[in-house]
């Protein structure tokens, strides 16, 4: 695997934190407010990255998600009151 670029070490860095104290899973737009990015879409393509490169595992539900550091096996918290539901792309 290539190296990871500074952005993608932020974030993994960010939800590795978040695992290691049992908090929620930084959304979408404050991974991007993190980097100094404007849109959330940004946060969002590098978690999606970190998955696809086997770093994290994502559980996604309709309003949150959980996800794993695969080399800790430490996950975040699930949100209070988050739904329960599988995100539509996921349900089986």
């Amino acid at each position: 695997m290539k190296p990871l670029s500074a952005n993608e070490q932020v974030v993994l860095q960010l939800l590795t934190r978040a695992a290691a104290t049992g908090a929620v899973a930084p959304k979408n737009v404050e991974l991007a407010a993190s980097l100094g990015c404007s849109t959330h879409s940004t946060g969002a393509a590098i978690v999606r990255r970190l998955e696809s490169y086997g770093l994290i595992r994502v559980e996604r539900f309709t309003d949150s998600r959980v996800i794993e550091i695969v080399g800790t096996k430490k996950k975040t918290a699930r949100p209070v009151g988050a739904s329960l539901s599988k995100h539509y792309r996921y349900r089986a």
